[in-house]
């Protein structure tokens, strides 16, 4: 089933291009959860939900939410 970015509501809208972090090699990293204000994190897990992001356990069990390739396709093109 295809996602359309319009189709988001708006919240979800923000946590996508909250979850757009880089590194200075131009390397997706994403956002550390705990960065991430309650609203914009029930946001990113209905994200999700719908294959657009997923969560990466990193050094010290920090957790990372980044958005799958799928979902920079949805920011990006506007559906994937």
């Amino acid at each position: 089933m295809a996602v359309r970015f319009e189709d988001l509501t708006p919240v979800q809208c923000r946590a996508m291009i909250r979850l757009t972090g880089w590194a200075s090699d131009g390397e997706a990293i994403g956002c550390l959860e705990s960065e991430l204000p309650a609203a914009i994190l029930e946001a990113v897990v209905q994200l999700e939900g719908l294959g657009l992001a997923h969560i990466d356990v990193g050094w010290r069990g920090a957790r990372w939410w980044r958005l799958t390739t799928r979902g920079r396709l949805v920011r990006d093109r506007g559906e994937a």
